[in-house]
């Protein structure tokens, strides 16, 4: 073999070798627990007088909730519960309920400066953006939690609230 033969499998091998999946030292890669599940406006819906607007400590569901930001840039979500609200008119209360359910879709991440974004794919393709700060990934949903809200004249209505979930590294 002649040297310029050697000397261009020397600088193929080396650039080869430079194309290898590089480490994703990214933040927001790991295992993320949710810690709080808010809506615009304070309700009771454990009808214990006393209102909030975090659905977590208001209702005692989404207590098990879970992402996972790989390196690979794929993740995945665990959703374990579902959370339904209803209003009971003869009691004036609300009855929450809490279906243990078991569903874990994956998704694909970018992240750059404080904030990613995540797309998957289910029934169509859709995305939302997050924003990482200080160990805490936060997400908020415009219009994604339904309320039923008792008007003045005695109806009872759903009014779509902001839902915004916060999620801390473990």
């Amino acid at each position: 073999m002649n040297i310029y033969k050697f000397i261009a499998f020397g600088c193929m091998a080396a650039f080869l070798a430079s194309c290898s999946t590089e480490y994703n030292n990214s933040p927001v890669v790991g295992e993320w627990k949710l810690t709080a599940a808010t809506i615009e406006n304070a309700y009771d819906f454990n009808n214990d007088g006393e209102s909030s607007n975090n659905l977590m400590t208001e209702t005692g569901c989404l207590l098990n909730e879970f992402i996972y930001f790989n390196e690979d840039y794929f993740g995945e979500y665990r959703f374990n519960t579902r959370l339904e609200i209803d209003w009971d008119d003869a009691n004036e209360v609300y009855i929450t309920s809490c279906h243990e359910e078991t569903e874990w879709p994956f998704f694909v991440w970018t992240y750059d400066s404080g904030e990613g974004s995540i797309t998957w794919q289910g029934q169509g393709m859709w995305g939302f953006s997050f924003y990482f700060s200080n160990n805490t990934i936060t997400m908020t949903f415009p219009d994604a939690f339904e309320v039923p809200v008792v008007t003045s004249n005695g109806n009872v209505v759903m009014v779509a609230e902001d839902l915004t979930l916060v999620y801390e590294k473990i």
